[in-house]
């Protein structure tokens, strides 16, 4: 795709005690504070690609068209941006923090995304937990992979659009959360997690469909009816808005809660 590299805003500082803070990049010893300022500029929709070996805090609001900040060890961390912007207004961010050593503790990655463009996220996680709170946002499509970490997806009251939201993780708990958030089309939800708990709250304004392959764990599913090899809810049939969830999960427990 031909893009345009655009501008991003950097400021960095390094913190030594309550109330002092100084700006430059001799970082010694002491952990880095780092802000990162995506301009909207033209942009008419944007992809938001993650990469950390730590925690990772993503929430929407009005700010920018992506702002992040970052705080890390810059002995063992090394971040990298990018901001591009293709033809059509697509803007690609990429924020990436990945350690040149081995970790004694993680660094800390937040993100706010802006609710006021269609959005696609990416995130890949090595080791860390991930909280994201995407209320407001008009989500096109999620992808997430994830090492070692408890995930925290809540939509709120997103606006999901025809979306593929895909799940894939290693250890740690799961829990997706999108009883309030607004879905048009057919979407799908698919989780596959080999060892923790999930759980998932469903929306009841749509029709659902989900699938479960368990290994070994209890099972609990509320709010939904058994036929055949799927649990589905009075609207699977008859509406034309769908969402179609398959959880695929090796050893934890799987609740799935609808309405």
């Amino acid at each position: 795709m031909e893009c345009v590299v655009k501008r991003l805003l950097l400021v960095i500082a390094a913190s030594s005690a309550p109330g002092c803070i100084h700006v430059g990049t001799n970082l010694g010893r002491e952990p880095v504070d780092a802000s990162y300022v995506f301009p909207r500029d033209d942009a008419r929709s944007v992809e938001v690609r993650l990469e950390s070996d730590g925690d990772v805090t993503v929430e929407s609001g009005s700010c920018s068209l992506v702002q992040a900040r970052a705080r890390y060890d810059a002995r063992r961390m090394e971040p990298s941006t990018a901001f591009e912007m293709g033809p059509g207004g697509e803007a690609l961010v990429r924020v990436a923090m990945h350690g040149r050593k081995p970790l004694r503790h993680g660094s800390d990655l937040g993100v706010c995304v802006s609710t006021e463009l269609p959005l696609r996220l990416v995130a890949s996680v090595a080791q860390g937990d991930v909280d994201l709170d995407l209320s407001g946002v008009q989500l096109r499509g999620f992808d997430t992979d994830l090492g070692t970490g408890d995930l925290s997806l809540d939509f709120g009251d997103a606006s999901i659009a025809q979306a593929g939201i895909d799940v894939d993780a290693g250890t740690g708990d799961i829990l997706v959360d999108a009883k309030r958030s607004h879905w048009t089309g057919e979407s799908t939800l698919d989780i596959d997690v080999g060892t923790g708990d999930v759980t998932v709250y469903l929306p009841r304004k749509v029709g659902l469909r989900v699938t479960i392959d368990s290994g070994v764990g209890d099972l609990a599913v509320r709010g939904l009816e058994r036929r055949g090899d799927a649990y589905v809810n009075a609207l699977a049939t008859s509406s034309e808005d769908q969402l179609s969830v398959d959880i695929d999960a090796g050893l934890g427990d799987i609740t799935v809660i609808a309405g």
